[in-house]
């Protein structure tokens, strides 16, 4: 992008599924919580591509920006501090950040939905099932977002972050693992929407009493709600061996009181609730290291949304 002042700096947060995964796609909500450390898009001297791969969204954004003829080399660069731990939503990040930096040339709407919707639009194909943006929404907004889009491409969304004491949540990383990692995007466009519909009936119980539980500020019942979530998703097929192996162990552990896989196949990262003030966070997280788990948050802590 050929441009007389540099784009401007711009931060999101990274993400995770706390509940809500395959369920959301038929028009469940979904609860997705934003963590640190954050994805940046800055001023850079001049890249061949600025690091957005061509036929991603943010690729498509490009594209779509610059309808008229070929981008000129881009003048920003994109940063990730998750390299090498997959699934915390850098392909989302990538997105939102360069919407953002191309709005400061151009007349695009910047409010959330406004993003989602063309997010959507790109990613929305003849085939398989396009992603419903859930966690692009919590990446824009921030904190701890209840999303739902019914099928009306009218999204709703409300944090719940200030309704329940986030620090009995730990969350690892488990893409470090070789083997593990599960492309979203290629995952969706293999699945048939059928399986996902009838899916989403069993998914729906775990899915409103994990919801009602963070409402409620229940440790005790998300913990439950995360552990039969996952165990529907196992059922159905829908959980990574490693993924399955990993929650087992948790659940084996003392004064864990839930846990499940989230992203695709359950296999990016591992969201472990454990009591309250528990003296026991460090070694579970010692005991989760030699199983090639890495210890992302500590507690989820509240993030802002882009910025």
């Amino acid at each position: 992008m050929s441009q007389t002042a540099a784009p401007p700096c711009f931060r999101v947060p990274g993400k995770t599924f706390l509940l809500g995964e395959y369920a959301v796609l038929t028009g469940l909500p979904a609860v997705v919580a934003t963590l640190g450390p954050r994805f940046g898009i800055v001023p850079s001297a001049g890249t061949a591509t600025g690091g957005f791969t061509p036929g991603s969204p943010a690729g498509r954004l490009l594209e779509a920006a610059f309808a008229s003829g070929p981008p000129p080399v881009p003048d920003y660069l994109f940063e990730d501090p998750y390299v090498g731990a997959g699934g915390f939503g850098a392909s989302t990040a990538q997105f939102a950040l360069l919407y953002h930096a191309l709005a400061a040339d151009r007349d695009w709407d910047r409010r959330w939905q406004m993003v989602w919707k063309k997010y959507r639009t790109l990613t929305s194909g003849s085939s398989g099932i396009a992603p419903s943006g859930a966690d692009l929404a919590a990446q824009l907004l921030g904190g701890v977002t209840l999303f739902q889009n019914k099928g009306n491409e009218s999204p709703a969304a409300r944090d719940l972050w200030p309704l329940f004491d986030f620090s009995c949540a730990l969350v690892f990383s488990a893409t470090g693992i070789d083997g593990r990692k599960t492309a979203t995007h290629g995952h969706l466009g293999a699945i048939k929407r059928s399986g996902i519909e009838e899916l989403s009936g069993r998914l729906e119980i775990p899915l409103v009493d994990g919801i009602t539980a963070i409402e409620a500020g229940d440790a005790g019942r998300l913990g439950k709600a995360l552990t039969a979530y996952a165990g529907v998703l196992a059922d159905a097929g829908f959980e990574h061996p490693g993924a399955r192996d990993d929650r087992l162990f948790f659940m084996s552990q003392p004064d864990v009181l839930g846990a499940k896989g989230s992203g695709a196949l359950l296999s990016d990262s591992i969201v472990v609730v454990i009591k309250p003030r528990s003296s026991r966070r460090a070694g579970l997280a010692a005991a989760a290291a030699s199983r090639g788990l890495r210890l992302v948050a500590d507690g989820i802590t509240l993030e802002s949304g882009i910025t």
